[in-house]
């Protein structure tokens, strides 16, 4: 678990640890699995031979009321084979929410004998090299994976419990797939000569760039990290292997909130963690069980606007930056090319903030006098 949280931060001191469980494997004769993709279907997961559905088995809405409300499935013509299958749940195809929603399952690979097949959802087909990376790691080969098109009734279909759910509970099984990964990838480099660095600033300028995201700053918080010491990466540039690799070898990581900072749970235990919140939020649920399972120093840093939000932000050195780098001995001074770039993207910032936000008002009176309120 992790050692302590630090929070520079006017909304928050404290973090709601979850309670800890142990998931098993529960097995269900006859069973329907039904993927995303069933245009005959409204719901996907699994259903029992009555019809009754297996909860928290489809495309993860946890905390939302559709897990208790599912109802049961009825189609008739529904595809038999006669397989013994494991269920893996739905695969999600965005990096952090393969850590978060999408390996919760993986715990449970190897502990039943005789499966004939691995079975997921997905929305696509061609499951990317990280997914193909964490599921060899953990002994699977991808012909053994079977990604389902159709609602198919099995002979029997193994479900296991998830290792974690947001809001309600985590296990110490949450960690296993992705220990076996750090091994898997580890082997990899035991005679390479790659550099390593202690201290590391995963950077979203590019990723914000490349994707043409409204979130303005990004630069001003890498210089500053640059300018104390820390080799600036691009995580998406770097890929799994070596993601794994710099992280079992760094001593400090400086990371945005999100994505960047699930990657963590790639990291070697004891490692302190410096997380840069880009709009203010509670610290983000989805991180909790991560940091967790590792026994980590974990410092939060508001290091945003009050107007930001998260899909228009801006992040800049303000009192609780400053206060952060004072405390930790770090120079947070910026040159004064830098610190006028740090004002043109607040200027940038106001700017979309404000157009969004008239653009909504607008759209909102138009719709009340459409409905004859406004002159009512």
């Amino acid at each position: 678990m992790s050692k302590n949280y630090i929070f520079y931060s006017n909304n928050q001191n404290e973090v709601n640890i979850l309670p800890l469980k142990k998931p098993c494997i529960n097995k269900y004769d006859n069973a329907v699995i039904v993927p995303i993709n069933d245009s005959d279907y409204k719901y996907n997961g699994v259903f029992d031979k009555d019809g009754n559905y297996v909860h928290y088995t489809g495309k993860r809405k946890l905390g939302k009321a559709h897990n208790n409300i599912v109802p049961q499935y009825k189609k008739i013509n529904t595809e038999y084979i006669n397989l013994r299958v494991q269920y893996l749940g739905y695969f999600n195809f965005h990096f952090g929410h393969m850590i978060v929603d999408s390996s919760i399952r993986m715990w449970s690979i190897g502990k039943c004998q005789d499966i004939d097949k691995y079975v997921c959802i997905a929305d696509e087909n061609t499951l990317p090299d990280y997914y193909i990376d964490l599921l060899e790691a953990q002994g699977i080969k991808i012909e053994n994976i079977m990604v389902l098109n159709n609602a198919t009734r099995f002979r029997e279909v193994l479900v296991p419990d998830c290792s974690y759910v947001m809001y309600e509970y985590t296990s110490d099984y949450f960690k296993v797939p992705f220990d076996k990964l750090i091994k898997y990838q580890m082997d990899k480099f035991q005679n390479s000569n790659l550099e390593y660095y202690e201290k590391i600033y995963f950077s979203r300028k590019k990723f914000v760039k490349n994707n043409k995201l409204y979130q303005y700053g990004e630069e001003t918080i890498e210089k500053l990290f640059e300018n104390n010491g820390f080799q600036i990466l691009y995580p998406e540039e770097l890929g799994i292997g070596k993601t794994i690799y710099y992280l079992q070898n760094c001593k400090v990581l400086a990371t945005g909130v999100g994505t960047q900072a699930h990657n963590i749970i790639f990291a070697h235990d004891d490692i302190e963690v410096y997380i840069i919140n880009r709009y203010k939020t509670d610290y983000l649920t989805h991180q909790i069980p991560i940091d967790m399972s590792k026994n980590a120093s974990i410092t939060v840093v508001d290091a945003c606007s009050d107007l930001s939000e998260k899909n228009c932000s801006y992040v800049y050195l303000n009192k609780y930056m400053k206060k952060f780098m004072k405390d930790r001995l770090l120079n947070y001074r910026l040159n004064i090319k830098d610190y006028f770039k740090s004002i043109i993207y607040y200027i940038m910032f106001i700017e979309h903030f404000l157009r969004v936000k008239l653009s909504i008002k607008s759209k909102v009176l138009t719709i009340l006098k459409n409905i004859n309120i406004i002159n009512a």
